[in-house]
């Protein structure tokens, strides 16, 4: 029986590095991952983790084992930058293919285990179901540090030679038979209920980024939308699965203050852009939040084309259009503003929020509204990224409801798909 250890991880990649690299610059690289202070100039201490003898430095270790979620996007990307260049790109799949098979054979692992903790794979699905080969090294490697087991593992790191390798080259490309497939746990249940979730709600399927923020912002919460709870009732695999199949982005939110951040973040920057001289955003947003909290279940006309134009269009162009959206009227106050137009122009928030204000305006409007300037606003600001990785910036940014968006009808909605507004600003700032 094999057993899945860092020797054997680090024996693999070492496998599949290019030529030129060192065993040394390997190791220390990887081992690099949080601070300096690993010596890989120490080459006992390397020949001895690699070979199963004994395990990292505690301060190794104890940095894997306590490393923050929040910390997770430096990891992979230091994996993406640092380590990946040192590994020949014509071996991944054997790379690949070897963790599979050494994972697979070790029956110390169960089929539910996590092995990559970052992209949250588990031993069941890790062949059809991790994100991308970066993370799941990454993931792996964590996985690998908080288990700690490698002392002692010098038999089954020697497991993985000449032989080991010519045999998982020869499998490369090549389905296993039916007689020698290996069972995948609940696999087949995990595609079932992703699928059956799929079919339910194929009408409304774009809106499943909205599902992800509700899972997160109160998972135990009977929504009204029935989509809503029941994707919080998913698996965490059939989430995973359904985002896959429907080719959706997978959000990641690094802690849980991002939303009070994002709040801040378009409260300065509306200001910053004089959309605004009175404060709405008040004591915690409360009003933004009572949109979820008291009036959920309230139905709306999403963003109506109740607003006059601020620049004059051509009717030969536009021969019927008077009115038009909140959201138009924010991008044309911006560019008169950046034309620096001498027109004597009322910053649009202040204009909704003096009707908010009035002692005569049910609360439920006002929450409607707040939710509607998020919404409107965040799009002109969140396409100005700054200092932002453009990577990041551009997958993040590309999450959408595609032509869903009449499909929002409760404040429930509305608020939701507020928060994902506010998420991709967050993102687009993020190294502001």
């Amino acid at each position: 029986m094999s057993k899945f250890c860092l020797g054997s991880y680090l024996k693999i990649l070492r496998y599949c590095r290019y030529k030129s690299c060192t065993q040394k610059e390997l190791v220390g690289t990887i081992m690099h991952f949080h601070n300096n202070r690993f010596d890989e100039n120490d080459d006992s201490q390397i020949s001895n983790i690699v070979a199963g003898r004994k395990n990292p430095p505690d301060y190794v270790v104890e940095q894997g084992s306590n490393y923050l979620e929040n910390n997770y996007p430096d990891l992979v990307s230091y994996f993406g930058q640092q380590v990946i260049p040192l590994l020949d790109q014509n071996k991944i799949a054997i790379l690949l293919e070897s963790i599979y098979t050494i994972v697979e054979d070790d029956n110390d692992i169960q089929d539910s285990c996590e092995i990559d903790v970052i992209g949250h794979t588990t031993k069941g699905n890790m062949r059809d179901n991790h994100t991308d080969n970066t993370t799941f090294l990454a993931g792996v490697f964590l996985y690998l540090l908080k288990t700690n087991n490698n002392s002692g593992m010098e038999k089954h790191v020697r497991e993985l030679n000449s032989t080991f390798f010519k045999r998982i080259t020869k499998t490369i490309g090549k389905p296993p038979k039916k007689s020698e497939r290996k069972p995948h746990g609940n696999e087949e249940a995990i595609y079932q209920e992703a699928q059956d979730f799929c079919v339910t709600y194929e009408e409304e399927i774009e809106l499943l980024p909205l599902c992800q923020i509700a899972a997160y912002i109160d998972p135990l919460h009977n929504y009204v939308r029935p989509m809503y709870t029941s994707y919080c009732k998913l698996s965490r695999s059939a989430k995973k699965k359904v985002l896959k199949l429907k080719n959706i982005t997978v959000m990641d939110f690094p802690d849980s203050e991002w939303v009070s951040r994002s709040i801040s973040l378009f409260d300065s920057m509306i200001r910053e852009k004089k959309l605004c001289t009175k404060q709405f955003l008040y004591d915690g947003a409360k009003y933004f939040h009572r949109a979820y909290y008291n009036y959920s279940n309230y139905y709306v006309e999403f963003n109506p084309a109740m607003f006059k134009r601020l620049i004059k269009q051509n009717k030969r162009i536009i021969p019927y259009e008077t009115n038009c959206t909140l959201g138009t009227v924010i991008g044309e106050y911006l560019e008169l503003k950046a034309n620096k137009s001498r027109r004597k122009l009322t910053p649009p928030i202040d204009a909704i929020w003096s009707f908010c204000a009035s002692s005569e305006t049910d609360e439920s409007i006002v929450t409607y509204w707040v939710s509607m300037i998020i919404i409107s606003v965040s799009y002109h600001l969140y396409y100005e990224p700054i200092d932002c990785s453009e990577s990041l910036a551009n997958s993040m940014l590309s999450i959408d409801l595609g032509d869903s968006e009449h499909l929002i009808n409760t404040q429930e909605d509305m608020y939701l798909y507020a928060l994902l507004e506010l998420y991709k600003l967050q993102y687009s700032h993020s190294n502001h």
